[in-house]
């Protein structure tokens, strides 16, 4: 039984050129792989190329509900408004680090959509007829936008990600600062060292 493969390729500065599927087999800056992962390696590529590139997406991805726009801190949810929109116009901000899940369906018989559930609210309204007018939610309708779509979600996951290590990384700074402060002020007299314990154990939340 036959069968076909594909190639990603890594272009190297200075190595501009176009290689063959036997060459790519041969490289090591390239993977290959059968046509069933296509889709799998083209969402790889989408990704690297927004690495590589940020100017070549303008980061803004219009669906039927509304737009939603990347931003390096954050996304924001933008509607035009409208009688059969079921959203006033307006925007809204929100920082990766308030988002706590991100909601992906595919637009098929029904609309897609991307749902963000955010820090301290409600649970997000689930399936597609909740979701529509949920106000943390943008639907699409073709295979050409789920795509896009799918893009978007991809750079959102990593910047919820890279921006929890961030938060993580300033507290444990801050902690440490208090940590010493309080040290000091023990050393000095001016607190017992049980109330230095104490309050070692309330910041670290032993």
């Amino acid at each position: 039984m036959g069968y076909s493969q594909g190639y990603i390729y890594f272009q190297l500065s200075g190595l501009a050129k176009e290689i063959s599927l036997f060459e790519a087999s041969n490289s090591e800056n390239a993977v290959t792989f059968l046509n069933e992962k296509i889709k799998d390696f083209d969402k790889a590529k989408e990704i690297l190329v927004q690495k590589l590139n940020p100017q070549k997406y303008d980061n803004v991805f219009e669906g039927r509900s509304g737009t939603l726009i990347l931003t390096e801190t954050g996304i924001i949810l933008k509607r035009s408004g409208g009688l059969l929109s079921g959203h006033t116009s307006g925007e809204k901000n929100i920082p990766y680090k308030n988002i706590t899940a991100v909601q992906f369906k595919r637009a098929g018989f029904t609309v897609g959509f991307i749902q963000f559930t955010l820090q301290g609210a409600g649970e997000a309204k689930r399936g597609v007829f909740e979701a529509v007018t949920d106000e943390n939610t943008v639907t699409f309708a073709t295979e050409e936008k789920t795509r896009e779509f799918e893009i978007a979600k991809n750079i959102i996951d990593e910047r919820i990600i890279t921006s929890n290590s961030a938060s993580s990384i300033s507290q444990s700074t801050n902690d440490f600062e208090q940590l010493e402060k309080l040290a000091a002020l023990r050393d000095k007299g001016i607190i017992s060292e049980a109330e230095f314990q104490a309050k070692k154990k309330q910041i670290l939340g032993l």
